[in-house]
């Protein structure tokens, strides 16, 4: 089956090569670039799943902590971040320093991300987020 072979030869086979893409010489010389893009990208991809999961909602309205896991969920970005990079780098538009930079920083999303929104549950509510979000009649 088509599926099988995807995830037992094709997806592994895919994070092998981008992973041997990456410069480690480059990431540890840059450590803070490496943190701030892991944070851009929470908070690009995530933040704005999690307010239109609060504002608009896809079937109802979410709480908080349902809105933050799906976000951390939906953050985490790995596939686009190595497709993207790749080309860039073959088109002499970004130097292969900041593409094993990103890269690593994808790696790290997918890796930190779903961890997070395991260990929220164990997290204590807030009194002011423990509110049910008041519905219109």
């Amino acid at each position: 089956e088509l599926r099988t072979l995807g995830f037992s030869f094709l997806i592994p086979l895919f994070f092998v090569t981008s992973g041997m893409n990456i410069s480690l010489k480059d990431v540890i010389a840059h450590p803070f670039m490496l943190v701030f893009f892991v944070v851009a990208i929470l908070v690009v991809r995530g933040v704005p799943i999690v307010l239109a999961e609060r504002i608009i909602g896809s079937t109802e309205r979410q709480g908080w902590r349902s809105a933050v896991k799906l976000g951390l969920y939906g953050a985490t970005g790995l596939p686009i971040i190595v497709a993207v990079t790749e080309v860039a780098v073959a088109e002499s538009i970004m130097p292969s320093d900041i593409a094993s930079i990103l890269v690593a920083a994808g790696g790290a999303s997918v890796l930190l991300f779903p961890l997070l929104a395991s260990l929220e549950d164990r997290v204590p509510t807030p009194r002011i987020l423990s509110r049910a979000p008041k519905r219109a009649r």
